[in-house]
């Protein structure tokens, strides 16, 4: 029985003996010296596929006389709201009117603005007016038709 299993190996043994003998071959017989020879070649300028670069827009100026302030005396201090409105007419801002408020029990001055008045001009305005009176810590956004913008000047003061 042990020679029987003998004699199915051996052709094995040989074929698998010349499959490698075969790939031993062709791999020797491949080893041809290839000849490489280099061609010159003169270069031609591709055309530029960015943009033509444009001016660029300039930014929009800040108007401050764009939008018009009501000033508001709401301070109980005789004369508030006039000087506030000098201060904000000197720094280039447009005052359409100047009076009292319905209340002068303001602690800290208030802005209230509609909500089409930039972010920009707002912050332009609180600069202006932190600078002399204390700002209430939120701009009021309101729905005021006859102005855009109205400051309710309070007691608080820089000075």
């Amino acid at each position: 029985m042990f020679r029987s299993s003998y004699w199915a190996i051996i052709p094995l043994l040989i074929i698998g003996g010349m499959l490698l003998w075969g790939v031993f071959i062709y791999e020797a017989g491949d080893k041809k010296e290839i000849k490489v020879e280099l061609i010159p070649v003169t270069a031609t300028p591709i055309p530029s596929l960015s943009p033509v670069p444009q001016e660029a827009s300039p930014t929009p100026q800040l108007v401050l006389s764009q939008y018009k302030i009501k000033v508001l005396n709401g301070s109980g201090r005789k004369g508030e709201a006039a000087k506030t409105g000098e201060i904000l007419e000197a720094a280039g801002f447009s005052v359409s009117a100047i009076g009292n408020n319905d209340t002068s029990n303001y602690k800290t001055t208030l802005i209230q603005v509609t909500k089409e008045v930039p972010e920009e001009f707002i912050t332009k305005l609180e600069e202006v007016l932190g600078k002399e009176l204390v700002l209430a810590a939120k701009v009021e956004v309101v729905s005021e038709v006859d102005n855009p913008v109205t400051v309710i000047v309070g007691r608080g003061k820089r000075r």
